[in-house]
């Protein structure tokens, strides 16, 4: 399916492609308030740009995408009890 994009404050035309996911992993981080939260990303959308390639030659992507956060430890007085 043939899709209009807004890249680098231009239009450009580019093709969706299909994808299957291999692996979503979750990312930890320890923040500095003393809570720890895990982050994945999840890909919902990717449309490679008709002529566009970076300055290797590879074809350029646009991505779109979900952030899923949770808390896994949180300081109790940072809660609302």
């Amino acid at each position: 399916m043939e899709r209009t994009v807004d890249f680098q404050g231009r239009k450009v035309q580019g093709t969706e492609v299909g994808f299957d996911t291999i692996r979503e992993e979750w990312n930890e981080y320890a923040l500095r308030d003393g809570t720890t939260i895990k982050v994945k990303t999840v890909l919902t959308n990717v449309v490679r740009l008709n002529g566009e390639h970076d300055p290797q030659g590879d074809p350029v992507y646009v991505v779109r995408s979900n952030n899923q956060v949770v808390c896994v430890e949180v300081p109790n007085h940072l809660r609302k009890i």
